[in-house]
Formats: structure tokens, sequence, C-alpha cells
């Protein structure tokens, strides 16, 4: 992608972002994963955002680091535009607690690689201090425009072939 459609798909972001907030205690240990499974390895808290608009931006710029590889749509031929709703939560800790797709671009294999961009941005930014503990649940779009790959003019050209 180039940077253009990048910054796009940054500012559709940004203005699809919600994020509910619920200010508690802050717990400085880390929860083990269920079925004993490592937790991904998140931030230091020197390097957690400052403040919450801090979080959602860092939170932005983590999913966006993750290209998506749509090459596979393209390949079996699907083009177009698409638009999935993915709706996520992240824990204090930086893990994904759960996502899932809110409503979908209509084609399964694109909403397939939303939910990928979003599980391969984990792990997030550890909560900023003003946050608390509570769990965020954010709403966000992942759009993208997949073109047709141009035909090569040899294909065009070429003459059937003699018997």
């Amino acid at each position: 992608m180039t940077a253009s459609p990048s910054a796009a798909r940054l500012t559709a972001l940004v203005a699809a972002l919600s994020l509910s907030l619920s200010p508690l205690a802050a717990v400085a240990q880390e929860p083990a994963a269920p079925g004993g499974a490592a937790l991904p390895e998140a931030v230091s808290a020197a390097e957690a955002p400052a403040t919450t608009e801090d979080y959602v931006a860092a939170v932005i710029a983590r999913i966006n680091s993750v290209r998506l590889n749509t090459a596979t749509l393209r390949d079996a031929g699907i083009t177009g535009d698409f638009t999935t709703r993915v709706a996520f939560t992240t824990g204090a800790d930086g893990r994904l607690v759960s996502s899932a797709v809110s409503e979908s671009s209509g084609q399964p294999l694109f909403d397939n690689i939303a939910m990928a961009q979003i599980r391969s941005a984990e792990p997030f930014p550890l909560f900023a201090p003003d946050m608390g503990d509570a769990d965020r649940s954010f709403s966000i779009l992942v759009t993208s425009n997949i073109p047709a790959l141009p035909e090569s003019p040899a294909e065009e050209d070429a003459e059937p072939p003699a018997e």
C-alpha cells in the first residue's frame, strides 16, 4: 500500500473508534492466560501511554502497523472496496481479551483478514495511568480497496496455439 491509503485508513480508524471508559484502580500484576498459555510480551510500564487519549492513538498506530494481506483475495479474483467493522476488547496488560466481526463486509475472506489484523496487533499498549484496570472495548472499521490486476499486454496480443 502507498502512504495515501494508509493515511486514509488511519483517518477512518480514528473516526470509527469508540471507547468505553470506567475508571478503577490500576493493577500492577499480570494475570495468567487461560489454559496456562503464555501471554504475549507487552511493552514495559515506562512505555505505557501517558493519557487515555494517547492510549487510543497508540492502539490505532499499533493496528495500522500490521499490514493487511489482501493478496489471497486478489489471487482468487476477488476485487473491490471492502469494509468490516470489528469489535474488540483490550486488557490493561496489553492482551487482546476478545474480538468479533460486528458488521460483515459481505466477503467472508476479507472479514477473516480484518480479524487477523486485529489479532496480529497484539500485544497492545499497557493502559495509561488514568485508565484504571477495567478492560476497554473498541469498534473500528477495517477498509481496503483491492484493485483488479491489469491484464498483461502479452496475454492480449498472444495468438492461439496452432494445431
